[in-house]
């Protein structure tokens, strides 16, 4: 009777110290936002300083994300890229003096609560408390001069568009390629696409995400492609297909994603091979918002070397 006693004296402890561990990992609704994208592990190497991926590497994951303060025990969450961005962008503020509209209002950094809290314009003053390995007091000024540069440029996000606040924007997941339904490789995890010299029938494939609507419902469905990354402005727009089923590899973040939008391309014939690289870019619509483009001119250095190819040597 002793031994019993015992044995469930053990297992209710055990089961009181699951529920606790697990009561510690609280879940991140905000990168369900993201369907089949993870940054929790994926790193940007020297990213833009005033892009949303240099603030969150340098700043907002390093000194912010600690245990007990925005580690998704509550709001904003910075356990992640995606999470940071949605829980700032047009979201309301909890505390507020009547003074702000939102955490971070694109284009502007003077009714930003977030800009507010780091320069102890508003309280509590941010960050509460540092991480020992984190450089914010060494360049505390210079931090809060990248953030204001993002706000005061929409706070884009990494493709380059700037967030709407009534209605989600398509976002992109992937872009892939294929040749005799090989899947081609790539110069690095995220480098541009290594084009074999000969290759006169690939296919290009894109994965989207839409909070609302499904890839597939998509409109407008263009692509361009440019030797030069920021010139597109004359570049002629062909039709992207739409598959009767999606295929499925891996995307940007290392994910699999649903690939369901294609052009086929002869690249022998249509590209100079004189021109080492080439890049393109897509265009999609919803039924609420412009037409997106993907990457802009203002995307990130990374979006625009993955959505491009290079010629193998």
């Amino acid at each position: 009777m002793m031994m019993r006693t015992i044995v469930f004296s053990i297992l209710a402890m055990l089961s009181i110290l699951w529920i606790a561990c697990n009561d510690e990992v609280p879940v991140n609704p905000f990168d369900g936002q993201v369907v089949n994208q993870d940054t929790v592990g994926f790193e940007f190497i020297n990213p833009e300083p005033a892009s949303i991926a240099g603030i969150y590497q340098n700043i907002l994951k390093p000194t912010c994300a600690n245990s007990g303060c925005h580690d998704g025990t509550f709001e904003p969450d910075y356990r992640t890229m995606n999470s940071a961005y949605n829980t700032l962008v047009y979201q309301v503020p909890i505390k507020n003096d009547g003074n702000y509209n939102f955490r971070v209002e694109p284009y502007k950094p003077q009714t930003s609560v977030l800009l507010a809290r780091l320069r102890n314009q508003l309280t509590p003053a941010m960050p509460i408390q540092i991480e020992p390995d984190s450089d914010w007091p060494e360049k505390k000024a210079q931090y809060i001069s990248n953030i204001e540069t993002w706000i005061n440029n929409g706070a884009p996000d990494i493709m380059g568009n700037v967030r709407q606040v009534a209605y989600p924007a398509p976002v992109l997941l992937g872009a892939g390629a294929s040749e005799a339904d090989q899947w081609m490789a790539r110069g690095g995890e995220t480098g541009p696409l290594v084009m074999p010299p000969a290759a006169s029938s690939v296919r290009l494939y894109f994965a989207f995400r839409h909070d609302i609507l499904m890839p597939q419902d998509l409109q407008y469905n263009r692509i361009s492609f440019s030797a030069n990354a920021n010139s597109f402005g004359s570049a002629e727009q062909k039709t992207l297909q739409i598959l009767a089923s999606p295929r499925y590899e891996r995307g940007f973040y290392g994910d699999v994603v649903a690939y369901t939008h294609y052009i086929d391309i002869d690249p022998a014939a249509e590209f100079d091979a004189g021109q080492e690289q080439w890049y393109f870019r897509v265009y999609v619509q919803d039924d609420q918002n412009p037409v997106t483009e993907i990457p802009t001119d203002n995307g990130i250095f990374y979006i625009k070397s993955y959505m491009s190819f290079r010629w193998a040597e």
